[in-house]
């Protein structure tokens, strides 16, 4: 990928984007903000430092598992064209308020990101196909951390990078190639 483009700091308008995403995910049932919940933050701050490293322009993010979108939501503000993919009705209609209000491009759909589930139903609602995607980012559970990543070398193409957010590591990141994919290092 490109040089950097845009080193500088955080715009000025994040702030009032990550209040809000904090304000949705406050509003959410407990089961959903309790201490061991299926929706985990990764931290924003730690995957922006990413997304700003790279040219935008034409650039395709996909979120797997986008919860109430606070990753895609961020690599559109950054120009990123940006799509999650997540099972939960509840989490992808919050995303999509969130996006509407803030006035967001990035798009959300309920459903499966492995491609051969239900005939690839999520990736036709978005228009999109796998190995269109410049960057899938993931905050998976540990032990679905090696089934993301196979998953990822099947189906992205060569040169796509795959982010897997890690509460100790940070970003790791794995490049598809020729011959499969680099391994998980961190980015």
């Amino acid at each position: 990928m490109p040089a950097p483009t845009n080193p500088g700091r955080m715009p000025d308008d994040l702030p009032a984007l990550l209040a809000a995403i904090d304000a949705a995910r406050s509003e959410l049932p407990p089961a959903y903000r309790d201490a061991g919940s299926p929706l985990s933050a990764a931290d924003p701050h730690v995957v922006w430092a990413e997304l700003r490293k790279f040219d935008r322009q034409d650039r395709v993010f996909l979120e797997w598992g986008s919860g109430i979108g606070t990753m895609t939501l961020l690599a559109d503000r950054f120009g990123y064209r940006a799509a999650g993919i997540e099972i939960d009705p509840l989490l992808v209609r919050t995303a999509r308020r969130i996006a509407t209000e803030r006035y967001s491009n990035a798009r959300f759909v309920e459903g499966d990101y492995r491609p051969s589930v239900h005939g690839g139903a999520s990736y036709r609602e978005l228009g999109l196909t796998l190995d269109a995607v410049d960057i899938v980012y993931v905050f998976p559970w540990p032990d679905e951390i090696d089934a993301c990543r196979d998953l990822f070398a099947a189906h992205a193409r060569i040169g796509a990078r795959l982010w897997v957010y890690s509460e100790v590591a940070g970003i790791l990141e794995s490049v598809r190639t020729e011959s499969g994919c680099t391994p998980l290092m961190p980015a």
